[in-house]
């Protein structure tokens, strides 16, 4: 079904992916838009680094409980000569370190990426909610006298609202 299509036929059921569609098109402009995608490039880095910080806590608990045997299974004694790691004792505080540092990154990122997505959600929602009460109050003025306006008002609020927790 085509965007066309959609604003057509408005007595059918519109799905989510529908109104979604239709506010990315007639509604959101370029820099909502660019917004948008570089939330979504947020969201992709948060996931990922979410995934090297769990990651990140399995060698961590491999030289807490047993030093030797990580040390030995995964060949890190050929190479950790170069950094300076030169017995099994030696690689607690690099690991603590690289975990700690791991974790505080990643709960940086998805910090940031709740503040952004909760900046970008209101202030979608305020514009879309301006935007719908500008249009209602430049209606015809026989529009007016034939609608309960408290009913609009609130139609309004909610429909707003609604869109915006869905972005």
């Amino acid at each position: 079904m085509t965007i066309k299509e959609m604003t057509v036929n408005t007595k059918k059921e519109i799905t989510l992916v529908q109104l979604l569609a239709r506010l990315w098109v007639f509604h959101l402009n370029s820099k909502r838009k660019n917004q948008l995608k570089l939330t979504f490039v947020l969201m992709v880095i948060s996931s990922l680094s979410e995934i090297i910080s769990l990651s990140s806590v399995f060698p961590f608990l491999a030289v807490l409980t047993n030093p030797e045997n990580f040390w030995q299974k995964s060949n890190l004694f050929k190479y950790a000569p170069l950094i300076g790691i030169n017995s099994s004792s030696d690689l607690l505080l690099p690991l603590t370190i690289l975990f700690v540092f791991a974790a505080i990154i990643s709960g940086f990122i998805r910090i940031l990426n709740i503040w952004l997505n909760g900046r970008l959600a209101a202030s979608i929602g305020s514009e879309l909610s301006s935007e719908a009460y500008k249009r209602t109050l430049y209606q015809p003025y026989s529009v007016h006298l034939a609608s309960n306006s408290s009913e609009i008002i609130s139609s309004i609020s909610r429909d707003v609202d609604r869109v915006s927790t869905w972005i």
